[in-house]
């Protein structure tokens, strides 16, 4: 999710390999720089396919761009302070909620990236809202 404009990014794969994610990461890293971005923040969970070997596949996929990235990681088991998580909520609530649990994963992954693409994910407030209440529950813990 881009955080100035709300605009969401995404890819399904029934099993995420590192290479996957790597690409994916890539992708999104080379379109933020043709969008004139000169540096980038990725905030990730602990899943062990954002570790090492994907950060080391990124950076040889990315090594003509000028962009930087920074990754950022989540202590684990911390879905209250992932944003990602307030999205996936939300994705649940609009698309999957009643959704049939026997389609196909590409069927269901065009059901989710035309909804995405119909309209703006989250709006800047929002994301700036969701922000704000993951500080407050750092702060005040």
């Amino acid at each position: 999710m881009e955080l100035f404009s709300g605009e969401c990014f995404f890819q399904a794969h029934k099993q995420a390999k590192t290479e996957q994610v790597a690409g994916y990461f890539t992708e999104l890293a080379t379109d933020l720089q043709y969008q004139g971005y000169g540096k980038a923040h990725f905030f990730l969970d602990n899943n062990p396919t954002h570790l090492v070997k994907m950060r080391n596949l990124f950076q040889q996929q990315t090594a003509q761009l000028t962009l930087k990235v920074t990754f950022h990681y989540f202590p684990k088991y911390s879905p209250k302070l992932n944003i990602v998580e307030y999205g996936i909520h939300l994705i649940r609530q609009k698309c999957l909620h009643h959704a049939d649990y026997r389609q196909r994963l590409e069927t269901l992954e065009e059901k989710l990236t035309q909804y995405l693409h119909r309209q703006v994910f989250m709006t800047q407030e929002k994301i700036v809202n969701i922000l704000q209440h993951i500080q407050n529950l750092v702060l005040n813990n």
